[in-house]
């Protein structure tokens, strides 16, 4: 279905989500660095809305960077909207050695494998989990954010 929201009231809730989602999902120890790196396909008014939302976050205590997903850079997460689902086998083949965090737009990517996904409903957004595929991946998923899934 699609959202009966401006583009940015949208994008601003799928950026809270999604920086819940950060807090409420633990990385291993051995997942290290100073950032906590989301990468953005979309267009420039989700990457740029994301960026406001988030700009001044903190994830375990790391900072939290917005960016254009592109190749070579080590994720935590990377949400890949409606637009760009038909990539998202290969975004999902090229992270796989990463603990990265797959986010979608298409609630049906989840049986190939996609983390979490959004369901967008008029004017309501809620997701779903796909816990195996996380725990599969090395993570796990709080038990709080788990009774907002659908």
């Amino acid at each position: 279905r699609k959202s009966s929201l401006p583009k940015e009231q949208e994008y601003n809730k799928k950026a809270v989500y999604i920086y819940n989602f950060a807090k409420n999902i633990y990385w291993p120890a051995t997942y290290n660095g100073i950032e906590f790196v989301i990468g953005i396909t979309g267009d420039e008014t989700i990457l740029k809305e994301l960026q406001k939302v988030l700009s001044d976050k903190k994830v375990g205590g790391k900072t939290v960077i917005v960016k254009e997903f592109v190749k070579g850079i080590k994720y935590n997460m990377v949400y890949i909207d409606s637009e760009h689902s038909s990539e998202f086998n290969w975004i999902k083949e090229y992270l796989k050695k990463n603990k990265t965090v797959l986010i979608t737009d298409e609630p049906n990517l989840s049986a190939f494998g996609a983390h979490i996904s959004f369901i967008v409903d008029k004017d309501k957004i809620r997701f779903n989990i796909n816990k195996l595929a996380i725990e599969k991946s090395g993570m796990k998923v709080s038990e709080e954010l788990m009774r907002f899934a659908e």
